[in-house]
């Protein structure tokens, strides 16, 4: 089996793309502040950016996986794939606790430290069927 590099080029990429969907939301916020006067709480941020950090890999995923998909539009994950679904996923868990929770007004938190772990999995997992399991 291929030893898979944690300092793969992809890891800029994806925390460019977690940058950006943070900036988005951000955006959204305002607009919400805007027209409602009342601003997401730290839930919607987290289940936002890790919805669509789960649609990256399994974009991501898709694209390398070109060659291995049959008549049928399937294939099945091999442990490269894994793997690196679970470092796209490590990477979120750093981009989450040094990007959004620095940057994000303590009143707005809306969730127990305990619930957070869930919410990121539950987002992540989703974005990942959201793509996987098309058709």
């Amino acid at each position: 089996m291929k030893k898979v590099d944690h300092e793969q080029p992809q890891a800029p990429r994806f925390t460019e793309f977690l940058t950006k969907q943070f900036d988005i939301f951000q955006q959204k916020q305002q607009v919400f502040i805007e027209y409602l006067n009342v601003p997401q709480p730290l839930s919607a941020c987290i289940q936002e950016i890790a919805h669509a950090a789960g649609m990256f890999a399994a974009m991501d995923l898709l694209a390398k996986a070109q060659d291995r998909i049959d008549t049928n539009g399937t294939f099945t994950l091999n442990d490269e794939d894994t793997h690196e679904i679970d470092l796209l996923h490590d990477r979120l868990l750093d981009f989450i606790s040094k990007q959004v929770f620095a940057s994000f007004d303590e009143r707005l938190i809306d969730l127990r430290p305990d619930e957070y772990g869930d919410l990121i999995e539950d987002g992540y997992n989703g974005g990942l069927e959201a793509i996987l399991n098309q058709g």
